[in-house]
């Protein structure tokens, strides 16, 4: 469990987010704390955890309405655990029905003090509150999207699991492939555990995870609106997978060393006792692993921080990077736009400037001297920018992937001053 905190700590898709203004982050963090906490309390049969899992439940409910979608998923989990503790059907549900309670009130209870709405109307509040997010659920982006190359309503199915190739790092990607091929040897029996004791209980841990990912994938796929932000509450439970298929490798192969080692030191020891010469004994496996858990929070460290300031241009190396993503999925939340404001910045006369740019009244325009216009909701046509006396235009990435920008504008680029 060491390295989990750190390998949440550098995941730079994480770390962008939480550093900009929007609800998806907070959603994230409130449903893993949620889910991990269920996988203890629903498990062991520890309340408490589940009485956490209830809180983190409810403030992922107040922050963004696809919590929902997790519903049907911790009630299975619940009634699943109970399935393997219980020995008749009536005391699964019996039992069952009481975890379900203790997620479910501190979840209401936690809803309900923080959302004063509910104070004077719940069940118009809630009722407007399904009906704003099955709306905006069921249509597209008002912009569009773009996918394959191409500008697109929606993307199709295979949006998310590109999502997560490209906005995961090397060391992520990597763990991931571990952590399945882990699973996959444990559940056909060719796994011999590096950790008896514990080895069956983290693997169920592990299958846990995986199934929220799976899940959360899923659900939030039926949509026809479809970003990569929105798959960013399964990426803590992707980090966490990695971390622990790196660390199930690192076991094995330290065991398999020490096995090795032993095995050598046998076959080679004097016959009347003591140690051959020139034969070392077989040390700890514990040092070999804090040595490469560093190296991998180093490296992850390193993709982050590859990305500063804004950590949204970090696209998986190993496919890639930015290059191959920008020919797949929609990129750039406008991120680089400082820099053209800061490049227009430097004439002396920069205060009377007139500039159209791409997200020009929320990115461009506070790092903007002069005035600036939105070139989609302010000016769309050239005839627009020659009635404004326009000095700039500033185009931006997703507008060229979705073709937002107006033909006439296009044939002009570089004429106008």
């Amino acid at each position: 469990s060491g390295p989990w905190p750190f390998s949440l700590l550098f995941a730079p898709f994480l770390l962008a987010h939480t550093r900009i203004l929007n609800t998806d982050p907070l959603l994230a963090l409130a449903l893993t704390i949620s889910w991990l906490a269920l996988m203890i309390g629903a498990t062991g049969g520890q309340r408490r955890y589940l009485v956490i899992s209830g809180v983190g439940f409810g403030l992922a409910l107040l922050t963004k309405t696809p919590a929902l979608l997790v519903t049907p998923l911790v009630i299975g989990w619940i009634f699943w655990q109970q399935g393997h503790r219980q020995s008749s059907a009536g005391d699964v549900l019996r039992a069952g029905a009481i975890d379900l309670a203790w997620f479910a009130v501190p979840a209401a209870l936690t809803c309900l003090v923080l959302w004063p709405a509910l104070w004077v109307a719940p069940l118009a509040t809630l009722q407007r509150s399904i009906e704003f997010a099955a709306v905006l659920g069921q249509t597209g982006h008002e912009l569009g999207n773009f996918w394959l190359g191409q500008p697109v309503e929606g993307p199709g199915a295979l949006f998310y699991p590109a999502v997560l190739l490209w906005r995961s790092t090397p060391v992520t990607l990597i763990g991931l492939v571990l952590a399945i091929l882990a699973l996959t040897a444990a559940a056909l029996g060719r796994l011999r555990s590096a950790t008896p004791k514990n080895g069956q209980e983290s693997r169920s841990a592990a299958w846990a995870l995986v199934l929220f990912v799976a899940w959360f994938a899923v659900a939030m796929s039926l949509s026809p609106k479809k970003f990569d932000r929105y798959l960013l509450p399964a990426f803590p439970a992707v980090d966490i997978l990695a971390a622990w298929g790196w660390l199930t490798a690192v076991r094995w192969i330290s065991a398999a060393w020490r096995r090795r080692a032993a095995s050598r030191q046998t076959t080679q020891a004097p016959r009347f006792g003591g140690r051959p010469q020139g034969v070392r004994m077989p040390a700890s496996g514990t040092g070999w692993a804090i040595v490469a858990m560093l190296v991998l929070v180093s490296l992850q460290a390193a993709s982050a921080f590859s990305h500063l300031p804004t950590y949204l241009t970090a696209y998986n190396p190993l496919l890639g990077g930015l290059r191959t993503a920008e020919r797949v999925m929609l990129v750039g939340w406008g991120e680089g736009l400082e820099q053209a404001a800061a490049y227009l910045d430097q004439p002396p006369d920069a205060s009377t400037l007139r500039v159209a740019a791409w997200y020009g009244s929320n990115v461009f325009g506070p790092f903007f001297r002069g005035r600036s216009y939105d070139l989609h909701y302010d000016l769309r046509t050239a005839a627009d920018l020659y009635a404004n006396d326009v000095d700039y235009v500033v185009t931006y990435i997703n507008q060229l992937q979705r073709q937002l920008l107006d033909a006439s504008i296009a044939g002009r680029l570089g004429t106008i001053s």
